[in-house]
């Protein structure tokens, strides 16, 4: 019995072996004439480790999602938020009834007119009565104002101090005043304790985000699947370029994709907190600030030498995974530039504030009650 256990415990092994062997393969991952060994740590060079951006992000951003829920936002956000003038009263529940509560699990307020007549018959109250309790506990679910701003300075804490820190990394290496010098020498690149820090804590957060976007109210019109796609896809990005030792050339590209945030950031902040002055002129300083980075560094910088000079040092088959990564990066800055640019002119032509998608359920609510109005 102990032989067959043995047995089964050596064939397991060997499994396991195959599977790391196909999915570590040197032709795969290593330019031509090296190998894993090659880039074995020592005292005097460390190289990135595939399990640290696999295992530390997953438990630092678990952690930063208890140091948010628990004093970040309550302490440091909330008093702020409460300064701006923003409560924290949510909107009362209605009062409880199952059959219209396992109607709103099911259809929201968009129930069918001739089941929510029956049900209003069966719990003996009005067509409109019943339409009223839906929108009251569709109010009572949704994420308020005061909820965004703590969410939204929560965000901007870490990004200035990922930018602080992204700047102080790297203002002093030379490949960042020649971008060729992130490929002379690839696979061969050691990586800074600095550099190490700040791409495993920058992972963290996105983690961070994304466990938090999975569990906070839903709203109707967030779009939630986008924002968790793009947490998705900037962990793959972050994942992929710290397996692959394209670590400098990514560290440029948080710098360049970290400044823009900021002010849009802001922008927002006093938004929800009804300082439309602030926001229209920390909107100028984003738009600036992204058509500068996002529209023009990143391209006709980072990208024009991941084409021409990343090339005559790298060949395998995962610097063009990584290239795709970048160019489908690019192609969302582009569409989220023409978003903003849409919506600048929207604004100067109609002559409306700047909206956030956030606002869309407010509006809906209020035609909501000017529809209930007009029946009444």
């Amino acid at each position: 019995m102990f032989t067959a256990g043995a047995d089964d415990d050596h064939v397991m092994c060997r499994m396991l072996g195959q599977v790391s062997a196909a999915v570590w393969r040197e032709d795969f991952w290593l330019p031509n004439n090296y190998t894993w060994d090659d880039l074995q740590n020592n005292e005097e060079l460390q190289y990135p480790s595939s399990y640290e951006v696999w295992l530390y992000p997953v438990v630092i951003g678990a952690l930063l999602a208890l140091l948010n829920h628990w004093w970040l936002e309550p302490s440091v956000i909330a008093p702020l938020a409460k300064w701006a003038g923003l409560s924290a009263l949510k909107p009362p529940h209605p009062p409880n009834n199952s059959t219209l509560e396992s109607l709103y699990k099911h259809y929201s307020t968009k129930v069918p007119q001739s089941i929510l007549e029956e049900a209003s018959r069966t719990q003996s109250m009005g067509l409109q009565e019943a339409e009223r309790w839906l929108r009251d506990r569709k109010r009572a679910d949704r994420t308020t104002k005061y909820d965004i701003f703590l969410t939204l300075g929560t965000s901007l804490i870490y990004n200035v101090l990922f930018l602080l820190g992204a700047v102080a990394v790297v203002s002093n290496k030379p490949w960042l005043w020649n971008i060729r010098l992130c490929w002379e020498g690839y696979p061969i690149l050691p990586v800074g304790r600095g550099v190490r820090w700040n791409y495993l804590l920058i992972t963290a957060h996105y983690y961070c985000l994304l466990m938090s976007e999975a569990i906070r109210p839903r709203r109707k019109n967030d779009g939630r699947l986008k924002i968790m796609l793009h947490h998705v896809f900037t962990l793959q990005l972050l994942t992929f370029s710290w397996v692959c030792n394209f670590t400098r050339v990514g560290m440029l590209v948080l710098l360049v994709h970290l400044v823009a945030d900021i002010p849009l950031l802001i922008a927002k902040m006093c938004k929800y907190a009804g300082r439309e002055a602030a926001a229209n002129v920390f909107f100028a300083c984003f738009l600036l600030s992204w058509l500068a980075t996002r529209c023009y560094l990143y391209p006709f910088w980072v990208m024009h030498s991941v084409f021409f000079e990343a090339t005559a040092y790298m060949f395998m088959p995962s610097a063009y995974v990584f290239l795709s990564l970048l160019i489908a990066l690019l192609g969302l800055n582009l569409s989220w530039t023409f978003l903003i640019l849409r919506m600048v002119f929207r604004t100067f032509i109609t002559n409306t504030p700047l909206r956030d998608l956030h606002d869309d359920d407010d509006e809906d609510d209020e035609n909501g009650q000017r529809r209930e109005t007009k029946r009444e």
